[in-house]
């Protein structure tokens, strides 16, 4: 029995000394500092640097697909693109473990790839195609379309071609501003005529109305499209008023001038005062997709 009592007695110490120890431990690590990254991976609202650059090429991605970028900055995405290919090849966990060489001929791979699928649509949109416009927006300007106009001052009364016709502006008041577009056509008969008649013609003379003189004015179409419809403004002033408070805007429309083709007309001044005229340097057409785009520079 004597000998029993030391063996409880230092069982009961063995286990109240580790009780203790599991104490300590316990505290030790509620003491402890938590590091940094635990402390970051603890905290959802910030990313990880993993994170922030996957979602900006997300961000950027559907970016580029609902947005059409200019030209140029497109080429900067595509060059952005080449060095992210080489990064990815050499620093993600699928090939991290490579060797240089393997890793260098993925990336060179990549890019090889991306310049084949994007350079041919780059020099398609560098190139302009017929009938579009560069710039965007109200006013821009077509730069494949020459469309060309020259005005020159002919007598009285004008010669009507054959079972053709004759297009006229007449320049009166009430008429251009109750229908400010088109032209008034003379049609030609079975043989050549005139317009106005003779008797016409002389009686403003025999008055010593000067008005016997009429403006020609030949469009041409110099470019490689066919135009559809081309509707040019002209502003017009009656008697010696000017300003743009007496200014009529006429636009006379032109249907289906083709390339290499010429269109011509008259402005003919059907009143008792004279007229003023000016051809504006801008004009409205519509080409073989029905698309409005914008001339410049008419001459």
């Amino acid at each position: 029995m004597a000998k029993s009592q030391p063996l409880e007695a230092e069982k009961a110490r063995r286990k109240a000394q580790s009780e203790k120890d599991q104490d300590a431990t316990i505290q030790d690590a509620a003491n402890k500092p938590i590091p940094n990254a635990m402390l970051q991976a603890a905290d959802n609202r910030q990313f990880t640097i993993g994170d922030s650059i996957g979602l900006a090429a997300l961000l950027i991605t559907v970016v580029s697909v609902v947005i059409t970028f200019p030209l140029w900055f497109k080429a900067v995405l595509l060059s952005f693109s080449a060095f992210g290919c080489l990064v990815f090849a050499n620093r993600s966990h699928w090939t991290h473990g490579w060797k240089p060489g393997a890793r260098w001929s993925t990336g060179a791979a990549l890019v090889a790839v991306l310049a084949v699928l994007g350079i041919p649509q780059f020099v398609e949109q560098w190139k302009p195609q017929p009938g579009t416009t560069m710039g965007s927006g109200r006013g821009s300007v077509d730069q494949t379309t020459a469309i060309f106009m020259e005005c020159a001052i002919v007598s009285l009364p004008l010669i009507v071609p054959e079972g053709g016709d004759l297009h006229v502006i007449p320049l009166n008041r009430k008429r251009v501003k109750n229908q400010n577009w088109g032209f008034y056509d003379v049609r030609g008969g079975l043989k050549v005529g005139s317009w106005p008649d003779k008797a016409t013609v002389m009686k403003s003379v025999k008055t010593h109305n000067p008005g016997v003189w009429a403006c020609k004015c030949r469009v041409s179409n110099h470019g490689p499209t066919n135009v559809i419809y081309l509707g040019g403004p002209i502003d017009i002033w009656f008697g010696d008023k000017g300003g743009e408070n007496n200014r009529i805007r006429y636009t006379p429309v032109i249907s289906a001038l083709d390339s290499g083709k010429d269109f011509y007309f008259y402005l003919v001044n059907d009143c008792n005062i004279s007229v003023s005229a000016v051809w504006q340097d801008t004009a409205r057409y519509g080409g073989p997709h029905c698309q409005d785009h914008f001339l410049a520079a008419i001459s």
